[in-house]
């Protein structure tokens, strides 16, 4: 036989440029993974499409359909194919469990197990039978991106490891008895750290998980508030020292509402107003939503590295305008420090744009898959960051394109800020995305973005194998694909 390449040739196709960076490079024509242990090539041409793959376990397929697929996540659906056969599997059997309730993935030290595709009506028995067994849960996010042909599903992390503190569910309540729930639950000494908003059979509902804690904080929440209330609201809470933990956004009746729970710590000093320099009046020791709320009239509407208008008339319309999200948000809306700023343009920040990276969804290109294996971390940027002085403190969104949340994702790892909450929400047949970033002396995270519903089972088993623990998964469809993101805690350098 001759060979149709040299290995020479071989080599110099998988060789890793000199501007690339990290364990994933785009070689010649060809995806390299995992420090070059995997490399393969996903494509579609006139109708059909394929992929072939060279894996790191050994094993190489090749997958081609007579078709174009929607969902181009081939390699994917060979993987979720081999783990049906335990000597093929690209992870270890035991740590997977799928049943017609879901699956279950748990870390291969048993400290975190993750529930994906839970039913509405199982999930008050789950979290009970897992808490007998000494599992708390420390997060829960909602499958709604497409209600229309798939049924209401949860997913639930939970955790040995969690702290002392204990915790609580309120599941399913009307939006309109979540404050007297939460009233109720402060007399024994429970605070909210995730509020979450969903439609069920035609009602907003909220979820609520609470801890039980004397971390001496104040905490203040939103529930369903419209999102131009919501801003004005934050830009007030911010200068009385509050920060965002936990973020969502529903459409509901045509109208973005916004839920959140906002901490303070106790000995914390309020911010002093941009504008006088003095201690703002409406901050008290347990802020009311009768406070009146007013957009600033001050001219000074600054972004992060830009200025979002002129220093003009202009300027201080746009800042005061009460049209700030024309109806449905087709503006975005950014929060840091104690201005809150709209952007009436495509949705994403002039500052981050000309660098956005290109559409995808698990095409072979290299944020296809993440070696879990390695001990040290691979910064997302290794530019210089700011100084100290002019890092952003706390920053929230509420409505960002995919593209331009990936970008800001760098852009706060770079300014040591780490991602607190995560939302990818549907308006009108299109995925945005809410956030929120804390100071963090950790700021990086694993994530992939584009994850199809095939390889989202073996890409959880494949991290939980290497012991990463989940931190966020979303669900949103893009192009008529259903698509996840999915972020783990990045693994600290020892």
């Amino acid at each position: 036989m001759v060979p149709l390449l040299k290995e020479s040739s071989i080599q110099k196709i998988l060789e890793r440029p000199h501007y690339e960076h990290g364990q994933d490079w785009y070689g010649l024509g060809f995806d390299v993974q995992d420090w070059g242990k995997t490399w393969g090539h996903t494509g579609a041409m006139e109708g059909t499409c394929g992929t072939v793959q060279c894996h790191h376990s050994g094993l190489a397929w090749a997958f081609l359909l007579n078709a174009w697929a929607v969902d181009m996540d081939l390699d994917g659906v060979v993987k979720l194919a081999l783990s049906s056969v335990s000597e093929l599997a690209p992870f270890s059997s035991n740590l997977v469990l799928t049943s017609s309730n879901g699956s279950h993935v748990q870390t291969q030290d048993g400290t975190q197990l993750v529930m994906i595709c839970i039913r509405l009506e199982a999930v008050a028995d789950t979290v009970a039978a897992k808490r007998s067994v000494g599992y708390k849960l420390v997060w829960i996010g909602v499958n709604d991106a497409d209600v229309k042909s798939k049924p209401l599903t949860f997913n639930l992390i939970f955790s040995q490891a969690a702290d002392d503190c204990d915790r609580i569910l309120l599941f399913g309540i009307n939006v309109s008895d979540v404050k007297e729930a939460l009233s109720e639950k402060a007399k024994d000494g429970f605070e909210a750290e995730l509020v979450t908003t969903f439609v069920n059979e035609g009602q907003l509902q909220s979820l609520v998980l609470l801890s039980q804690t004397n971390r001496g904080i104040l905490v203040e929440v939103e529930v369903a508030t419209e999102a131009t209330e919501y801003v004005h609201l934050l830009a007030r809470r911010r200068k009385c020292a509050f920060q965002v933990v936990s973020q969502c956004v529903t459409q509901w009746e045509g109208e973005l509402l916004v839920s959140a729970v906002m901490e303070r710590d106790k000995s914390s000093s309020p911010a002093l107003s941009p504008s006088t320099r003095q201690q703002d009046s409406s901050c008290e020791e347990c802020p009311q939503r009768s406070v009146p709320v007013t957009a600033s009239s001050s001219s000074s509407c600054h972004a992060v590295s830009h200025r979002l208008f002129p220093q003009s008339s202009d300027a201080s319309q746009a800042c005061t305008s009460s049209e700030l999200l024309c109806g449905r948000l087709k503006g975005s809306l950014v929060y840091e420090a104690a201005w809150s700023h709209t952007q009436h343009s495509s949705g994403t920040l002039p500052s981050v744009s000309r660098d956005l990276p290109k559409k995808r969804r698990c095409s072979g290109k290299r944020d296809k898959s993440i070696d879990f294996s390695g001990r040290s971390v691979q910064p997302m940027d290794t530019s210089p960051t700011l100084p100290h002085k002019k890092r952003l403190q706390a920053m929230s969104w509420v409505q960002i394109t995919p593209e331009s949340f990936l970008a800001e994702l760098r852009r706060q790892a770079r300014r040591s800020c780490s991602l607190q909450d995560v939302h990818f929400y549907m308006v009108d047949g299109k995925p945005f995305v809410s956030g929120a970033w804390l100071p963090s002396d950790q700021p990086n995270c694993y994530h992939r973005t584009g994850l199809s519903r095939f390889g989202l089972l073996p890409a959880l088993a494949e991290a939980a194998a290497a012991n990463v623990h989940l931190r966020f998964i979303c669900q949103y469809v893009e192009e008529g694909a259903l698509c996840h993101a999915v972020f783990w805690e990045a693994v600290k350098e020892v």
